[in-house]
């Protein structure tokens, strides 16, 4: 197997393991959780340190990412 299929391999194997946590009820509430926590709030209030906003950015994005993870898995993109 080259790097590169090992490589999407393992994306998949990643994308499958958040669906099936994120597929809980438990999961499902957590990710209402971390929604309500890091994506509904400003990434860069007024009077933020410097740098604030990047570090916020950076806590959205992995939200981000879970979400395309499951709608990947649930779309079938693996099929």
């Amino acid at each position: 197997m080259t790097d590169i299929a090992e490589a999407k391999e393992r994306a998949k194997d990643v994308d499958y393991l958040i669906r099936t946590v994120f597929g809980t009820e438990e999961g499902k509430r957590l990710m209402v959780y971390l929604e309500d926590r890091f994506l509904m709030k400003p990434v860069c209030p007024t009077g933020s340190k410097e740098g604030h906003g990047y570090w916020r950015e950076g806590q959205n994005d992995l939200i981000r990412q879970f979400r395309a993870a499951i709608k990947r898995v649930e779309m079938g993109a693996y099929e």
